[in-house]
């Protein structure tokens, strides 16, 4: 079921997605040049640690997905329904629709689902 979204190629991750820090030019490539913050699977694991992050049992529209392989954060969406996720795969890939089983491999099977943020509150983070 997987659908693209869109046909533009930008650079910004999953993560970067999932916290609508997607416009923001700290969290953005420009051309090969990297962001000025990075945000990947490990820095989630500190945003849990300091209680940014909210793990929720039933997930909200609106809330996120985080998909987990070898107890590392690999990937990200946003809920659509009860079993529908937006997401951005890669750096330079689609942001798409799925089910939340339909994930390439490489992402792992294990989910867990947080509280949606606003981005202010990760930025804040991210730039103490």
């Amino acid at each position: 079921m997987r659908k693209s979204i869109n046909s533009r190629v930008v650079k910004f991750n999953c993560f970067v997605y999932v916290f609508g820090l997607n416009t923001d030019p700290d969290f953005i490539y420009f051309g090969n040049t990297p962001p000025q913050i990075s945000i990947d699977g490990e820095s989630i694991s500190s945003l849990i640690k300091y209680n940014i992050l909210k793990p929720v049992k039933i997930p909200k529209i609106g809330d996120y997905i985080f998909y987990k392989k070898d107890n590392y954060f690999t990937h990200a969406g946003v809920m659509l329904t009860k079993d529908v996720v937006i997401s951005k795969l890669g750096t330079e890939g689609f942001i798409q629709k799925h089910k939340i089983e339909d994930i390439f491999t490489k992402y792992g099977s294990e989910v867990t689902y947080f509280k949606k943020v606003f981005p202010d509150q990760v930025k804040r983070f991210y730039s103490s």
